[in-house]
């Protein structure tokens, strides 16, 4: 049962994660700057975060070869980490309160 629990919840990050990292993908499509080191750019970021959800709102269509390139990307995988890292009591405890009930 843990297994599949474990399982469920990779399945459900991975999933998550994908559509994140689509989403950016498009994001950097529509606004290039984005694709500058974003540690300094966090004005811009949230300018375009603003933006894009504007556009999103006014049914600005985002060009269906923007989001068919990104889902053609490689995507590389998500890390493990060791039992005793310090984030895998809080990951182990989401597993067992929600999965588990799935």
């Amino acid at each position: 049962m843990q297994k599949t629990c474990t399982y469920s919840y990779n399945e459900s990050i991975i999933r998550i994660r994908n559509v994140v990292k689509r989403q950016y993908g498009v994001w950097k499509r529509r606004f290039p700057i984005l694709k500058i080191d974003l540690l300094f750019k966090f004005k811009q970021f949230t300018a375009t975060a603003v933006i894009h959800n504007m556009a999103l709102k006014e049914n600005e269509m985002i060009p269906e070869d923007w989001v068919e390139r990104e889902k053609e990307e490689n995507h590389e995988p998500i890390q493990e980490f060791p039992d005793y890292h310090p984030s895998h009591t809080i990951r182990q405890n989401i597993i067992n309160e929600y999965f588990a009930r799935l």
